[in-house]
This record gives structure tokens, sequence and C-alpha cells, in this order.
């Protein structure tokens, strides 16, 4: 089975909706503040803080659902 045929996990789908709603919001920011304050140049750094952001809640939300699959499995050892 290939990558691009394997369902994607609820955790998944949450953490890129997360991510996507972050960087429209941030590219909006940005937008906004470059048209109405002429805020472009130190502005990038609002999308470069967004793509951070969604890394951070991308490890945070693997992490956790790593966690609870590893627990699954101790417990279904019992």
């Amino acid at each position: 089975m290939t990558k691009e045929n394997e369902k994607k996990t609820f955790v998944q789908v949450i953490s890129g909706a997360i991510c996507g709603t972050i960087m429209i919001l941030c590219s909006l920011v940005y937008v906004i503040l470059g048209i109405t304050l002429n805020f472009w140049h130190p502005g990038w750094l609002i999308v470069f803080a967004g793509g951070l952001t969604c890394g951070i809640v991308g490890i945070v939300t693997n992490t956790i659902a790593d966690l609870k699959q590893i627990k699954k499995e101790e417990k279904d050892k019992e």
C-alpha cells in the first residue's frame, strides 16, 4: 500500500484543519497590515510565526495521538 492510499487519521485531519486556519489568518493579517499600515517588511514575520505555530501544533497533536495509541496497546495486552 502506498502513502497516497492510506486514510488520514482523525488527528491528522484536525491538525491539518488547525494549521490551515492558522496560515489563512496569518496571511490575512499580513495583507491587511501591509495595505493599511505599509507594514510589509517586518510584517512577513507574521507568516513565519504562523509556520512555526503549525509545526508546534503538528508535534503536539502527533505526540498526543502516539501516547493514546501506546496506552491503548498496553491496555489490550492486559
